[in-house]
């Protein structure tokens, strides 16, 4: 059944406790239209509340499509603990130190307990930003009309960085996990891991987007988080998965349909039953590490380079690619310096162990059949840094003293070489 438009009508009565509460009607099958708002001030919470969800559910996405669910059921519950918080009922009694400090009291998760664990950074920070939308939106359909000096202009949100860095599991962890998962959740990790794309990006992939025949997607510029415009190839096998989930569906419907939370928690689950350590030197192993897994593979395992992992993960510079989402772990660091050695030293280090001086902290040597010799020796000079004399080692074959209080890094000889 389509919707039909029809005019919405707005009801303010008397509630049962102080004040009064909005009553939004609408005839049954209709779909509500905003209508022009008196400019007041005098508004409260309670009474903008239902036309705030109202127009989100109706309009307040991206191209004035409604909220995804998932967002929906997010500001619709920070909306509604700001409102029983608050000791204030308008926008325009608001102070900053109100916010202030019930921004400090956020609810985090809760433990094995049942009891509140502090909220991160990030959950306080989604908290204000819920906030300040709900204020700008009554804002914009004048319902409150924002003084000269706004009270909350020195608010300062957390950045939203997560205080443990996510990071990526290695080529074993990754098959281990895809070994213990449903075929369903298998599906999920490995289309995030093929595209590169956040997992909000994939919830809110569209039909319309997939180019099965040029193996595809084109995401519209004002549904990607850095609002450019998205080409994502995808291989054989992942274009005709998300071509079967696509039969049937309009162009405007979604190729997935999952919730991020549950999903999430069941990828610690995963973890879990694949014996694959969530917390380790390098950071936490996420759901969103799967773009850091991809990205680390890419460079680790395949040998791309930096700026191909950047272009794939759609990376303003290559920068946040290196700081955020490329892990080296401690193995592979070991091994890193241990190749350098070998690539450095190999020679000599053979040397060292046949002579049985390895470790002992001799300083630089030269064969003696690497010594310049006759006119080249005279002629290299003391400028050379590398010249026989200022090397120090059996053949050399001179005596060597240095100087009580010279401060020249380089040892001296007693007797020049000739």
């Amino acid at each position: 059944m389509t919707n039909q438009p029809v005019q919405i009508v707005i009801q303010i009565v008397p509630s049962n406790g102080n004040g009064t509460e909005v009553q939004v009607l609408t005839p049954t099958g209709g779909m509500p239209m905003t209508t022009a708002a008196p400019a007041a001030s005098g508004y409260t919470f309670h009474e903008l509340m239902p036309l705030y969800f109202a127009w989100g559910d109706r309009e307040g996405g991206k191209k004035k499509r409604p909220w995804s669910e998932d967002h929906a059921k997010h500001v619709k519950f920070r909306a509604r603990w700001w409102v029983s918080h608050l000791p204030v009922a308008r926008f325009g009694e608001l102070t900053l130190t109100m916010v202030e400090d019930l921004l400090a009291k956020v609810p985090g998760r809760k433990d094995s307990k049942g009891r509140a664990k502090p909220a991160k950074d990030k959950t306080r920070r989604d908290y204000g930003s819920t906030l300040l939308g709900f204020r700008q939106w009554a804002v914009d359909h004048d319902y409150y009309e924002m003084p000269a000096k706004d009270p909350l202009r020195a608010l300062t949100l957390p950045d939203g960085e997560p205080e443990v860095p996510y990071r990526a599991l290695t080529l074993d962890e990754y098959r281990r996990l895809l070994a213990v998962a449903t075929p369903f959740r298998k599906e999920h990790y490995q289309a995030l891991a093929l595209t590169g794309l956040r997992c909000g990006e994939l919830r809110n992939l569209r039909v319309g987007w997939l180019d099965v025949d040029g193996r595809k997607l084109v995401i519209p510029l004002h549904d990607t988080k850095g609002k450019r415009k998205a080409v994502i190839p995808l291989p054989p096998s992942l274009a005709e998965r998300m071509a079967e989930r696509a039969k049937g569906k309009g162009a405007d419907d979604f190729i997935y349909t999952f919730d991020r939370s549950s999903l999430s928690h069941e990828f610690q689950r995963d973890l879990r039953n694949a014996d694959i350590p969530k917390r380790t030197a390098e950071g936490d192993a996420a759901l969103h590490g799967m773009r850091d897994t991809a990205s680390t593979l890419l460079q680790h395992e395949l040998g791309y380079a930096l700026t191909d992992a950047q272009k794939f993960l759609r990376h303003a510079s290559p920068e946040i690619t290196a700081k955020r989402y490329t892990t080296v772990s401690d193995p592979r660091r070991a091994r890193m310096a241990e190749e350098l050695d070998r690539h450095l030293h190999g020679e000599a280090n053979e040397r060292d162990q046949d002579s049985g001086v390895r470790g002992q902290g001799t300083a630089r040597t030269a064969p003696v059949a690497q010594q310049p010799q006759g006119d080249a020796a005279a002629h290299q000079g003391a400028d050379d840094p590398f010249h026989p004399k200022y090397l120090i080692g059996q053949e050399v074959g001179a005596e060597i003293k240095r100087p009580q209080g010279d401060s020249n890094p380089r040892w001296r000889l007693e007797k020049p070489l000739s």
